[in-house]
């Protein structure tokens, strides 16, 4: 009898071992997500004429857009004929990627036209796209290089190359 119990309890422990090696992998190690956080505290133009007029005038009617992975998280509009503005965007987004794909985006509109303004210190780029690390808090640029840590406020300013310029300040975060 207990030799019986015995060999049912091999076949047991057998047939499991056999399972798990057939499992998928999916099911035995789930992919993480993350929650990651952008803030973008403000924007800075060079005092340059953006648009022709008076001085009034020639300042920026700024906008930013924030994504998160592909998905916009956030908008936000500053007061008109600003050439300094105070954001304060907190926006969150969830990825699975190891590397996140974070993309800031600022224009000036006017009337029904928006133009992109430089945001981005590399040469012949506008646009701000960075990837962070959640395992490691890095931030890093288009080429890799790290520009900041997570839970840091960092500055980005647009090489310009003859165009409308600012400098943005933002800071990356994850839950």
């Amino acid at each position: 009898m207990k030799r019986q119990f015995l060999a049912i309890g091999l076949s047991t422990i057998s047939a499991l071992g056999t399972y798990s090696a057939i499992a998928p992998v999916s099911a035995q190690s789930p992919v993480q997500s993350s929650t990651i956080e952008v803030r973008v505290d403000r924007a800075d133009t060079a005092p340059v004429a953006f648009d022709p007029g008076n001085a009034i005038e020639s300042r920026p009617d700024m906008f930013v857009r924030v994504f998160v992975d592909g998905e916009r998280i956030a908008f936000a509009t500053a007061p008109e004929n600003q050439s300094s503005v105070k954001f304060g965007v907190r926006a969150s987004g969830r990825s699975t990627k190891s590397l996140v794909p974070v993309r800031v985006e600022l224009y000036d509109k006017d009337n029904n036209a928006q133009e992109g303004i430089d945001i981005n210190p590399l040469g012949g780029l506008k646009i701000l796209n960075l990837r962070y690390n959640p395992a490691t808090g890095e931030i890093l640029n288009e080429q890799g290089k790290p520009v900041a840590q997570r839970d840091r406020a960092f500055d980005m300013e647009g090489l310009g190359d003859g165009e409308k310029k600012a400098t943005i300040r933002l800071s990356i975060a994850h839950k």
